[in-house]
């Protein structure tokens, strides 16, 4: 799919208001599905597949957050260490210049990895999978009110894992790790796709040392995009 869905700033009330318009989709690939999928086990596919659930988006040109082609990623004025979750407050904006493969980042420079979303803000925790299947089950079409009354089963693949704190809406945060040493300028790992075993009912401002998330890899999303090598720089030549 392409450029078919608007990209409206979260505010209270549906349908959201016109004056908080950011953009639109660009590009929105489809995932695989049923026997373009692996086997779930239980004689037949997994319904969905994908090793990089992302969308590509672009502002609008009156948006006034960006300028246009920076790559920046925001983190926040605490950050959330030992499954405690970080601030919203945003500490300031940093320049991405690379991109670093996540089992590098692990095992030659021994950096934890960051992940900065819009709920739990900025965390940091230990890599525990470069490389990892993990299934999971969704509401169909989209998440209701009142409970989920068809579902779907959905394989994410090649998955990095890492314990860290982080709460449902934090997908599509940045992950990122700093380059060369722990500080800015900072590389691009991926983006958050998943929160795994967080108890239900915790209050995304309190701690939770039980909780991990996964990423896709960067390498994956250029792949599952179509475009080639991206720029994750701070100019675009």
């Amino acid at each position: 799919m392409i450029g078919v869905d608007s990209i409206f700033q979260a505010v209270r009330g549906v349908p959201p208001d016109a004056s908080h318009f950011l953009g639109q989709i660009a590009i929105n690939p489809e995932w695989p599905y049923g026997s373009e999928c692996p086997p779930n086990g239980l004689g037949g596919y997994y319904d969905f597949c994908t090793d990089a659930d992302v969308a590509l988006g672009q502002f609008a040109t009156n948006a006034g957050l960006y300028n246009y082609g920076e790559r920046k990623v925001g983190t926040s004025v605490y950050q959330g260490n030992n499954g405690d979750p970080g601030t919203r407050a945003i500490n300031n904006w940093y320049g991405i210049t690379r991109v670093l493969p996540p089992e590098y980042v692990d095992s030659v420079m021994h950096h934890q990895p960051y992940k900065s979303a819009g709920v739990t803000g900025t965390t940091a925790g230990p890599f525990v999978s470069d490389m990892m299947d993990v299934p999971a089950i969704l509401c169909w079409p989209g998440t209701t009110t009142g409970g989920c009354f068809i579902t779907k089963t959905i394989l994410l693949q090649n998955q990095t894992l890492i314990q860290a704190d982080a709460t449902y809406g934090d997908s599509g945060g940045a992950v990122f790790t700093g380059d060369p040493i722990n500080g800015a300028p900072y590389a691009a790992l991926g983006v958050l796709v998943a929160v795994l075993n967080r108890p239900y009912g915790l209050l995304p401002t309190e701690s939770c040392p039980s909780c991990y998330f996964v990423f896709g890899r960067w390498s994956a999303i250029e792949a599952r995009l179509g475009l080639g090598t991206l720029n994750p720089k701070t100019t675009i030549p």
